[in-house]
């Protein structure tokens, strides 16, 4: 657009994929009983749960709130933005933010567990990665739909080197996110979600013609 303004589109799609044993939303990832942080407990203990659940919780003391979930997404976009130049050709710290739409398919499965047992995984332990287990799963509810809507486009890019026949970026990143709430089939309140799609690159270089 300018010497220091840019444009473009975003398109970010997912084919069908199952997440099973969701991780509850701690204050950290930590080995062996993970749970959600207490005042979110206590939030779903008094203003979500049924007689049902609060009988299962009250029956386990580690219990924790887990999910399953089965989705596939198309997310359209087109953002405007701003960076940094330096001389003719070189662009740090592009950032854009814009709008989106998004279609997506989904089967949730909501999960409580007597406790959520979370363990390294082998020959990764130095890159943080675990292994998380919904012990005692029962489900409690469920939704299946699709849901069509309008949130936000994100894009980010901290170097970009352009020229008129090439265009080499490092560390690039565009996101797409679909924000939204689901009528269940056991409760009586609706569930708030959020999920989107969203794509990063390291080292990229493409040729213009």
């Amino acid at each position: 657009m300018t010497s220091w303004s840019f444009r473009g589109a975003l398109f970010e799609y997912e084919f069908p994929s199952e997440s099973k044993d969701l991780p509850p939303v701690n204050d950290g990832i930590i080995t062996g009983n993970n749970r959600q942080k207490s005042s979110d407990r206590t939030l779903l203990y008094n203003d979500f749960f049924n007689a049902s659940d609060k009988a299962f919780a009250d029956a386990n003391p580690n219990w924790t709130l887990s999910a399953d979930v089965t989705s596939s997404r198309i997310i359209l976009g087109y953002y405007l933005g701003l960076f940094i130049p330096i001389g003719e050709y070189h662009r740090f710290i592009k950032v854009g933010l814009g709008m989106s739409v998004y279609y997506l398919d989904l089967l949730l499965k909501l999960n409580l567990c007597s406790q959520y047992k979370v363990t390294p995984i082998p020959h990764a332990e130095d890159y943080g990665t675990y292994k998380g287990e919904c012990v005692g799963k029962t489900e409690i509810d469920s939704y299946s739909g699709n849901k069509f809507g309008i949130s936000e486009a994100f894009y980010l890019t901290f170097w970009e080197r352009r020229t008129k026949d090439s265009v080499w970026r490092i560390i690039s990143t565009t996101q797409g996110w679909g924000f939204f709430d689901v009528k269940l089939k056991n409760h009586s309140k609706d569930l708030g979600m959020r999920i989107g799609s969203q794509t990063n690159e390291f080292i990229s270089f493409t040729y213009l013609f």
